[in-house]
Order: C-alpha cells, then structure tokens, then sequence
C-alpha cells in the first residue's frame, strides 16, 4: 500500500495543479497552503515541509535558488523530527488516508530524505524527460521501483 505521495517538479511545470487535482482525488495534502500570491488556488505547500527542506539545504551554505544536486546535504535530527511529526499529525488528521505533499525543494533533496525516513511512497515528477529518466535509473538501482 502507498503511504506517501509526493509531488516534485521545478516551479511553473504544474506541480500545483496536479497536487490540486490529487488532493480533491482523496488524497490528503495536510496543512496545504489553499492561497498563495503567485497562485491563487494555493501552491500546496505544507509550510512545515518547506522549512525543514530549505533547513536541509542550508546545512550546505546553500537556499532554494542556489541549490545544486550532488552536494553533500546533511538531516539534522530536529529536521527528522520535524518530517515525523508533520508526517504522524498528517497521518491522524486524515484518518489514515494516503498523505501527499508537495515542495520543489524535495526534487534536490528526495533521494537524502527517503534513505531516512520513509518507505511507501510513489514520486509523481513534472520535468524534463533527462531528469526523469536518471531519477528512475537511481530508483531501479536503489530497488525502490
């Protein structure tokens, strides 16, 4: 059974839309922004998924605009309790249903964070056929696909 859905893909590739369409399919987006100024149905953005992401990328000296794949990250233990704890209040809030997110920051940092907390997820990404491509070649060779 899938758990965890996430939603990953640089911004304006529609990433917002799909979340839209997945959380008024039943899949429950906790805490998902509904309003947003660049978007006015909302990105879907958990607000406690991006501050740990964006905790996660300055470990490197680095921020959302600067980030670069292939650097060494680090995960904080205050960051891991973080995800836990949004990932438990999702998990209560929603009856148990299939919990989704969505942060671009999560295209750079996935590979970081799923090795330490979660299992059962299913990555729905919106890029470019390069990058889907060596994503799926990481997750075959992890045996996570």
């Amino acid at each position: 059974m899938i758990d965890i859905v996430a939603v990953m893909g640089m911004h304006r590739s529609g990433t917002s839309s799909l979340a839209g369409i997945l959380k008024h399919s039943g899949i429950y987006f906790h805490e998902s922004n509904e309003f947003n100024r660049f978007n006015k149905r909302g990105n879907q953005e958990a607000n406690t998924i991006v501050e740990v992401n964006d905790n996660i990328l300055s470990s490197a000296g680095l921020t959302w605009l600067t980030a670069k794949a292939n650097t060494n990250y680090s995960i904080s233990e205050k960051d891991i309790k973080m995800y836990l704890y949004y990932l438990e209040n999702a998990k209560k809030t929603g009856n148990n249903a299939c919990i989704g997110f969505k942060d671009p920051r999560f295209t750079i940092l996935c590979d970081l964070i799923v090795q330490i907390l979660m299992k059962n997820i299913i990555f729905i990404l919106l890029a470019h056929i390069d990058i889907q491509y060596k994503l799926l070649c990481q997750l075959q060779k992890d045996k996570r696909l």
